[in-house]
């Protein structure tokens, strides 16, 4: 199992937020309004000199907003499907702003049923543990999602 190191100073997501209470299969019918309403945030998001988009995240935090693990042995928490902002952007009605700390992230390609457990256990062996809540991010080059467990806070 590989992982890639990704170094992320602080930073803004703007998407849309759910309780993980709100039912099951949320998460990807969440997915689904933010890419239908998508260019609600078109302007505000971040993107590099061609036009591509520089950042898709879910972000998870525990209910507290402090980016804290999920409660309930990893089943309650919050979850932001969303794109990368300025700092200072505003987030437009309807849509919510988060703004993540800085964290050293190991970046594990989902790879199968099972894998968040299986990268889990890889990053203890090697000594490392999250100090956070685990998000996914997209790579936006090739699609593949990626489990970015924070390993350190910067």
């Amino acid at each position: 199992m590989e992982f890639r190191t990704l170094i992320k100073e602080q930073f803004c997501i703007i998407g849309k937020e759910i309780f993980t209470w709100d039912g099951d299969g949320m998460i990807p019918k969440l997915w689904e309004i933010v890419d239908r309403e998508f260019p609600a945030i078109e302007s505000v998001i971040l993107k590099d000199e061609t036009g591509k988009l520089l950042g898709k995240w879910g972000a998870m935090s525990s209910k507290k907003r402090d980016f804290s693990m999920w409660e309930e042995n990893g089943s309650v928490g919050l979850y932001l499907a969303g794109y990368e902002a300025p700092l200072d952007a505003e987030a437009p009605k309807g849509w919510t702003k988060w703004i993540v700390p800085g964290f050293e992230f190991k970046l594990g390609k989902i790879e199968g049923e099972g894998y968040f457990y299986r990268a889990f256990e890889e990053l203890t062996r090697m000594g490392m543990k999250p100090v956070a809540a685990t998000e996914n991010w997209i790579d936006q080059e090739t699609g593949d999602f990626y489990f970015a467990f924070p390993v350190r806070k910067l």
